[in-house]
């Protein structure tokens, strides 16, 4: 009766509720047979209010990720205390459970449209021209900073090139420019060392080549080099250098982003293999 009473309302449109179903049951005599108003009331007693229906269901969402997790760690925790377990097959059982959590959030994410961005945002917000604003980090080069306005806080950038194209030299160049700034450069390489990149940013800083010139430098160029060394020690550029895999260094970047975001300041992430 309760259903038949609901499916009518939506067959005409009308809104469904405590309130409208009841109406609809005294309308044809059928509300006080089945219990009245209480009886309507104690059928959705202890659910979510529609209102609030998504904050519920991502609640949720989050216990059954945390028991998954804890699960999964359990295991991982029994095969590292295997000792025919080596720590090369461990490291990759711990990224690849990161990668699997961190792909099923992604594809979590809940759809949006130029009708709502236009709804929430507005339409002068939307057509307002986009400006370098003091999260984001400027580029060495005028002209390429003023139009992309920078780097923008959430952007990932991937430049692809041929060897010796000056790949190196630009997230060198860009790394020194964002922390005399007061930015946090964060490097991973998989080909070059810490120690090989800090001598070609000084190179560049400097303006001075190391190799090759044993005592042919002048006082002013030693000065140079010691100058730039000076700057990179006050205004320190980091080298992930633990981390063997793409998934590890995601989540390097993101604890070391939580850590930017405590400090009020903006973290800049740099890879490349």
């Amino acid at each position: 009766r309760v259903w038949a009473a609901i499916t009518e309302l939506a067959a005409a449109g009308a809104a469904v509720d405590r309130i409208t179903v009841y109406s609809e049951l005294d309308r044809i005599g059928l509300a006080k047979p089945i219990g009245g108003l209480e009886y309507l009331i104690s059928l959705d007693e202890g659910l979510p209010q529609l209102p609030h229906i998504g904050s519920y269901v991502e609640t949720l969402k989050g216990h059954s990720i945390r028991r998954r997790v804890v699960l999964a760690a359990q295991r991982l925790m029994l095969q590292a205390a295997c000792d025919d377990c080596e720590i090369p097959q461990l490291l990759e059982s711990l990224d690849g459970l990161a990668a699997k959590f961190n792909d099923e959030l992604a594809q979590d994410g809940t759809l949006t449209s130029t009708a709502t961005m236009v709804a929430t945002e507005g339409m002068e917000a939307l057509l307002r021209p986009r400006t370098l604003g003091p999260s984001d980090i400027p580029l060495p080069w005028t002209s390429l900073s003023h139009a992309l306005c920078g780097l923008q806080r959430g952007q990932l950038i991937v430049l692809m090139a041929a060897t010796s194209r000056g790949k190196t030299s630009l997230a060198c160049q860009t790394a020194i420019h964002a922390t005399a700034r007061g930015f946090t450069p964060d490097i991973w390489s998989m080909e070059m060392s810490a120690k090989s990149l800090f001598r070609r940013m000084i190179v560049q800083q400097s303006g001075c080549a190391l190799a090759n010139r044993a005592g042919q430098l002048s006082f002013q160029e030693r000065d140079s080099q010691r100058e730039a060394v000076a700057m990179l020690a006050d205004h320190p550029i980091y080298f992930a250098t633990r981390e063997r895999s793409v998934a590890a260094y995601i989540r390097h970047l993101r604890r070391t982003d939580r850590k930017s975001t405590s400090l009020n300041s903006s973290h800049l992430g740099i890879s490349y293999a």
